[in-house]
């Protein structure tokens, strides 16, 4: 089965959190993504979709989408073509668009850089993720 290993980096959010970023490429362009097991999906930051998606097509979608922290917002959905994590190329996978304003600000006042996205489970799980703390690595795993 073969895999990618990636480089995460790790952020100490005070007082007690811990967030880790990877780098993901989005139609050959370079995001920075939170990786969050307690998200159900993959999403990136509607402010900043058509940097990533000029002119992509949007649907609204029917449910509203809530995280913690948060009410409940109204959701897009956008189909990205060519993705890539490490040597994992990821074909039309559909994407949810979210106003992360809220959380690119609380970086911005720790002296974080902002995110463009967020891994969340339903790729996680995809690539059967395995994330190695202590080595400071992701590891991806597909079926040919």
């Amino acid at each position: 089965m073969p895999s990618t290993i990636i480089t995460i980096e790790k952020f100490i959010i005070p007082p007690v959190g811990l967030h880790i970023h990877i780098k993901v490429f989005l139609n050959n362009k370079v995001a920075r993504f939170v990786v969050d097991t307690g998200a159900s999906q993959t999403v990136i930051d509607k402010n900043k979709a058509e940097h990533f998606i000029p002119n992509g097509v949007h649907r609204m979608l029917d449910a509203l989408t809530a995280g913690i922290g948060s009410h409940n917002l109204e959701s897009q959905a956008v189909i990205i073509k060519n993705s890539r994590i490490g040597e994992l190329k990821i074909m039309d996978h559909e994407f949810i668009l979210l106003d992360l304003q809220h959380v690119n600000e609380s970086y911005n006042t720790m002296g974080l850089k902002e995110i463009d996205g967020i891994l969340g489970s339903d790729l996680l799980e995809k690539y059967s993720a395995i994330i190695d703390f202590k080595k400071a690595i992701l590891k991806l795993s597909w079926k040919k």
